[in-house]
């Protein structure tokens, strides 16, 4: 936890990762995490959560370790972001 944001980071028994990214409300649309252990060349699949959406994909950026996340609006919102199985 940092802040308003919450993540819970998964892996099943496959070998796919993924993470639970939870804002409660922060002051800022965009949230930015810095990921270690994930390769750079990931290209993540996002699903958003939230008072208006439910599982609906959504865009995300992966560059440089960094995710970034844009949130609808300044409520809670909720992201399943889905990396794909390690090599």
């Amino acid at each position: 936890t940092k802040g308003s944001v919450t993540t819970l980071a998964m892996k099943d028994e496959e070998g796919r990762a993924g993470l639970l990214v939870v804002d409660y409300g922060g002051a800022s649309r965009w949230i930015s995490l810095k990921l270690d252990g994930v390769d750079p060349s990931a290209k993540p699949k996002c699903t958003l959560l939230d008072h208006r959406h439910d599982l609906t994909p959504c865009g995300v950026a992966f560059a440089d370790g960094v995710l970034t996340l844009e949130k609808p609006d300044f409520f809670s919102a909720a992201f399943l972001v889905e990396f794909g199985r390690r090599p």
